[in-house]
């Protein structure tokens, strides 16, 4: 079986889109697989699939909106026709998914989803029995419209295949993947399922895939529309060859109609000119046919162009195709020769031959063959066949070579002796063992027909034609005798490939075979031989004269080639005859190797090179060396070394690279850049550290090379002032220094910096100076006067600077000198007391750091110490007289002190010296000290609740309180306890603890334990620190909080009906309440209810609301319509609401009456009062034995009708005018209110 052999890992790509507005076409056949559809076809019967694709927008160049889907195109490379009785169904759509997602997909359900049946039948006579394109025109509807709307941009496809019998093989199908359409971008785009099954189908997938078959969507706009697809001819044409060139076109009809009688034009231009025109009859839509013009022939050497044109129709755009060709003098190929080969194909494992047929005018001669290999080592054989064979196919054998070995790239074979040829012909290659032979091919497709044939296994007489499915069109060039023709036939010594140890004495042969092809004799021609190594430099030219006969051969030695050389190397040779046809057979090369094992070397130092000169510190040089290695072993990992080394053979400047090289190979190594910092000679040197080297003394290169200093001023001395000298205040000098000038140049414009710096590093004198000074010349500069009128100490600092120095180090130069007075007393620090000092601590001397920072010695000079405390009471007041030399310092002490009182105190040191000279700042220096507790943990406030804080009665509150170490001890098991009082009793107790507390730190204290009061009044919260420390009066805190009543409104009292009072029944009456707001805010919305009940059952129920402010007593009456028309006990019921109200036991008050008859007497004798007549009619008398002090009479709405004021009798009698009805009579006696209901009667 033909096998293709990738030799890269890819070894064409397609074009993922072609781009037609007739169709869009995707892909252009990545690969073949039988797996992934459009069917799978297999060897077992009741075979199915079930394939569903999602082609991705980006894929469907050229599908507009509302364009018309006709036929959906796939390619096969089956070689056998379907059998039995198959049926294959497909269903389009466009959708919004750009995938399946993950799940698995149910086909049949999807298939139901508004998918349309576009194609439904026996595909047998689509699907023919050689590859090709299957193209599936719909039957079930003669378009399908491509709408995009709502996003719908994605086109799905789904198709189900079945079969009864069963397939001799399964059928392999070209497909696509996201390396050849970068369009597709998911897994989940495909899903499918195939199998054998006889009880039906399986409808849900079982696999996915991003793979998609190789589809060419029709979606015709114009109705005729031939375009053409492929030109074929030779690419070499020989003008030898003595007879047309057949060259063949591929159109296609890609329109809606069938096309008939159109013309189609052939041009050559460019090295010929030529035109030609066919008539196609008819060509039907989605199929296509070639096109033949047979009649033209080459005249002139050189590049032509062809060009197939169209008729005009309704596109132009691809009714047009050329090739560019050479016609030469001599050779054939069917190969562009302006491509590159695409890969390899040969046969795995079998032998076989491939052939290539040609055809001559009348008779010539065939001297030699050129074929081309992707790979070397493979044996093979060229051959050459007559085309005697049955139908014209190979027949007669020609010619076989002797069994060679293929070289990667260019073969020449000579045909020896040279053969006749007539007419047509066949030029191949034999393989010649089971391992492939990658003859060079390039991807034809399709592939001429009636070309290309194959037999397996060699020497076989049944020959299989390429076209089609292979697409193979291979690179074999039969070269036709010409007049002048020399060649190279082999170079003998050197042997290709050779690896010949390195000597010193040894040398090789140098021998050449020559080859007169031509049929004229030739005489004093130049044969050569070069020599030339890896860096294609040639390092031994030959050169021979000879002559040669027509068809002999010459075996031509060089002379000698010593072995004194490492690396890799080329031998060429060349024929050089000017009147030769064929170049390209004029010259031969063959690589060899001079070897050893382990040997890398730094060869060359490219940069720096020897006796470079570089400016210092200016002009960098990045060193550059080549590293080789003439071993024969790759190497991994060594060190390359670059280095610096000055006169004295310091290393100052090191640097290391880590590469790895293979055998006979080198590199160019770059290190970075590296600036001289002194002037000299130096060597920049550089060696490879390979630890087995074989070959060490060639591991090393060097080249010296200079640093010059062209600007330099350099500062020698600063005389004046003197380093490290004491001047007396006052002193008056003129500064002056020594400068060199070390370049080598003069300098117009050199400036000097004089400054001179305090203690403070404060600028306090400058001044400037500017010359000329000559190269290598020294000099003194003078400047300003310096008055010496501040004490202390002082840095004159001289700075010359010239434009771009390049040793700046040497710029610069500091003295330092101090000022001093006679007299000058300095006081430094306060060495005691300082800090934090526990209370109670020894008795201490204060002791002070004082200096003479004059030159005279200090006899008797007075400093006094002053210690107060923060509230400016002095502990401490003591001065002493002090001795002291001239620049010492010494520690005095002061009187004894002590350390018993807490506080913050204050020292402050003074000089007292009457004979000081500079009185000023650090005559005085000033500290402070504190006295502190050992132990002192102390509280310190109540957070909550806070002193005066007012909580609300029911509001939960949990005490916190926080302490603080104001001790110098850390303290350790700290308890403290809280407890809440209220009128002198415990209501609230809790505990807290601490494991430590770090000095001047605070530590809070949440309680956990909830504390809540019904109580209104004041709390006392009192907190207390178990353990006793140093400090008691900061161990217990008391705080005062009170607990409030802020909302409550009370039922106060029932002022009608009160308790056990009788109403006449049938009578209508007004309830009256009291209500008081006890709390201490304003309410709103108070809501009074007043309800009356008999056996539990409501005869009265009125509700008032109110505002009330605070401490307020409110008197609600209701309306006049309590009322009962029977004799019943009553209960009424008083009831107030308000939000938030927080005591509710008050809201209510329950009084019980009664509804009774009218009295039916004269008179109704309540206690000592009469009142009468009852029924009355239109007076009543009144009469009472404590005197009767006012009587009123209303009516049941509590409305006024007769009163009578400050009566102060015992006898009263009414006289009334009122309606029939019921009234109530109120009668004052005493200090008591009597009410007496009345009943107004008719008579």
């Amino acid at each position: 079986m033909l096998r293709k052999l990738l030799l890269l890992t890819v070894a064409f790509l397609f074009l993922s889109q072609m781009s037609n507005a007739q169709y869009t076409q995707i892909g252009a056949g990545g690969f073949t697989n039988a797996n992934f559809g459009p069917i799978t076809t297999d060897t077992l019967p009741a075979f199915y699939s079930r394939f569903a694709y999602i082609y991705p927008s980006a894929t469907l160049t050229n599908l507009n909106h509302e364009d018309t889907i006709t036929a959906l195109g796939f390619r096969h490379r089956g070689f056998d026709s379907l059998r039995g009785n198959c049926n294959m169904k497909i269903y389009l759509k466009s959708t919004s998914q750009p995938d399946f997602g993950t799940a698995a997909l149910n086909w049949l359900a999807e298939a139901r989803n508004g998918m349309t049946l576009v194609y439904s039948g026996n595909p047998k006579d689509i699907i023919g029995n050689s590859p090709s394109d299957a193209v599936f025109q719909f039957n079930q509807t003669t378009k399908f419209p491509w709408d995009t709307a709502g996003a719908s941009i994605n086109l799905e496809i789904l198709i189900e295949y079945t079969q009864t019998t069963n397939q001799e093989v399964r059928m392999n199908w070209y497909h696509e993947n996201s390396f050849f359409v970068p369009g597709f971008v998911s897994a989940n785009e495909s899903k499918f399922i195939f199998g054998s099954s006889t009880s039906g189908m399986d409808s849900i997938t079982n696999s996915n895939s991003i793979i998609k078959p190789t589809l060419r969507i029709y979606h015709p706009v114009s109705t005729n529309d031939l375009e053409t697809i492929r030109l074929y001819s030779l690419g070499t044409v020989p003008i030898l060859m003595d007879t047309p060139d057949s060259i063949k076109v591929v159109i296609a009809n890609i329109g809606k109609d069938t096309v008939f009688s159109r013309k189609v034009f052939l041009e050559v231009s460019g090295a010929n000119s030529y035109e030609d025109s066919v008539v196609i009859s008819s060509i039907a839509p989605y199929t296509n046919d070639f096109v033949y013009f047979t009649n033209y022939e080459p005249a002139n050497l050189g590049t032509e162009t062809l060009t197939v044109t169209l008729g005009d129709d309704d596109v132009i755009t691809n009714n047009s195709i050329f090739k560019d060709r050479i016609a030469n003098y001599n050779i054939y190929s069917h190969s562009d020769p302006f491509a590159s080969n695409t890969g390899g194909v040969g046969f795995n494992g079998s032998t076989g031959d491939f052939v290539a047929k040609f055809y001559v005018g009348g008779t010539s001669h065939l001297n030699q063959i050129k074929v081309d290999f992707n790979l070397g080592g493979r044996d093979f054989q060229l051959g050459v066949w007559d085309d005697d064979g049955t139908g014209g196919l190979p027949g007669t054998e020609l010619f076989m070579s002797d069994s060679s070995i293929s070289v990667g790239g260019t073969f020449i074979m000579p045909v020896l002796p040279k053969i006749q040829i007539s007419g047509g012909f066949y030029i191949g290659i034999r393989q010649t063992t089971t391992t492939n032979v990658a003859f060079s091919f390039q991807n034809e497709s399709p592939v001429r027909p009636n070309t290309f044939f194959f037999t397996a296994p060699a020497g076989d007489t049944n020959w299989t034609p390429f076209s089609p499915g292979f697409d193979f069109n291979f690179n074999v060039q039969p070269r036709l005798q010409v007049a002048n023709d020399l060649a190279v036939l082999d170079i003998l010594s050197p042997v290709d490939g050779d690896s010949i140890k390195y000597s010193l004495t040894d040398s090789i042969d140098v021998i050449a075979r020559f080859i007169n092809f031509g049929y004229q004799n030739q005489t004093s021609f130049i044969t050569r031989m070069e020599m030339i190594n890896r860096f294609g430099q040639v390092e031994e030219l030959y050169e021979e004269i000879i002559s040669l006969q027509s068809a002999d051969t010459a075996v031509v030695n060089f002379g000698k080639y010593d072995r004194y050389h490492l690396g890799h190397y080329i031998a060429r040779a060349t024929v050089v005859l000017n009147t030769d046809s064929v170049q390209d057979n004029n010259s031969q090369e063959i690589e060899f190797d001079f070897i050893k094992d382990h040997d890398v070397a730094v060869d060359i130092i490219f940069s720096p090179t020897t006796n470079d000169t570089f400016e210092m510190n200016r002009e960098p040089f990045q060193p550059t060396v080549r590293v080789i290695n003439y071993g024969v072993i790759d190497q991994t990992g060594f060190n390359v070394v670059g280095e610096l080394v000055n006169s004295f053979g310091n290393v100052i400047a090191y640097q290391q690279k880590t590469i790895s090289l293979v055998s006979q190979n080198s590199v160019i190594t770059t290190f970075d850049p590296i600036t001289i910092p002194d002037e000299g000679t130096f060597i920049f040197r550089s060696y490879t550290t390979l630890f087995r080297d074989s070959f060490p003394i060639n591991d090393s290169s060097k080249v010296t090379i200079h640093s010059i200093k062209v600007d330099d001023l350099e500062i020698k001395l600063i005389s004046k002032p003197e380093h490290l000298k004491r001047y007396a205040k006052n002193t008056t000098l003129r500064p002056f220094i020594t400068y060199r000038n070390d370049g080598r140049s003069n300098q117009d414009s050199t400036y000097f910096y004089a400054s001179v710096y305090g203690e403070d590093n404060e600028v306090i004198y400058t001044d400037t100076n500017m010359l000329a000074t000559t190269f290598a010349s020294t000099g003194q500069v003078l400047f300003d006067n310096l008055m010496m009128d501040s004490l202390g100490d002082f840095r004159f600092t001289i700075e010359v600077e010239i434009n771009d120095d390049q040793k700046p180090v040497n710029d610069t130069m500091s003295a330092l000198y101090s000022v001093v007075t006679a007299n000058d007393i300095k006081l430094v620090d306060i060495l005691e007391p300082i800090g934090v000092i526990v209370k109670g601590s020894s008795s201490g001397s204060p002791r002070l750091i004082v200096r003479n920072n004059g030159i005279n010695n200090t006899v008797n000079a007075k400093i006094s110490m002053n210690i107060e405390n923060n509230q400016s009471v002095s502990v401490l007041s003591d001065t002493i007289s002090i001795n002291l030399n001239g620049f010492v310092t010494d520690t005095f002490s002061f009187s004894t002190l002590t350390f018993n009182e807490i506080g913050d105190y204050y020292v402050e040191v003074i000089n007292n010296w009457s004979l000081e000279d500079e009185p000023g700042e650090n005559d005085t220096i000033r500290s402070t000290y504190i006295i502190r507790y050992g132990s002192d943990i102390g509280i310190v406030k109540h957070f909550d609740p806070v002193d005066k804080d007012t909580i609300e009665l029911g509001e939960e509150v949990f005490p916190s309180l926080q302490i603080n170490n104001y001790g110098i001890d850390t303290g350790k098991d700290v308890s403290i306890e809280i407890n809440i009082t209220h009128s002198g009793i415990s209501v609230y107790r809790d505990t807290f603890s601490l494991d430590f507390l770090s000095p001047n730190r605070a530590n809070n204290f949440l309680s956990t334990k909830v504390f809540s009061t019904s109580i209104p009044g004041e709390y006392i919260l009192e907190s207390q620190i178990l353990a006793n420390d140093d400090n008691l009066d900061n161990n217990a805190l008391s705080s005062t909080f009170y607990a409030i009543l802020r909302k409550d409104v009370s039922v106060v009292s029932s002022i009608f009906p009160v308790e056990s009072q009788q109403l006449l029944y049938k009578n209508k009456y007004k309830p009256e309440v009291t209500i008081s707001n006890n709390g201490l805010d304003d309410l709103t919305g108070v809501e009074i209810q007043c309800l009356v009940t008999i056996d539990a059952i409501g005869i009265y129920d009125q509700s008032k609301t109110v505002d009330i402010a605070s401490g307020e007593t409110v008197q609600i009456a209701f309306d006049s319509t309590l009322y009962y028309d029977n004799l019943a006990q009553a209960l009424i019921r008083f009831t107030v609401e308000s939000v938030d109200d927080q005591i509710a036991s008050n809201d209510t008050i329950i009084r019980a009456f009664e509804f009774v008859r009218g009295l039916n007497v004269n008179s109704h004798v309540f206690d000592e009062t009469l009142v009468y007549p009852n029924p009355f009619s239109n007076s009543i008398i009144v009469e009472a034995k404590e005197g009767i002090s006012s009587i009123r009479l209303v009516d049941l709405n509590g409305k006024l009708l007769f009163e009578a004021k400050s009566l102060n009798t015992n006898s009263y009698e009414i006289h009334l005018n009122v309606p029939v009805g019921n009234y109530i009579l109120e009668i004052q006696s005493g200090d008591k209110i009597e009410r007496f209901p009345m009943i107004k009667s008719f008579k």
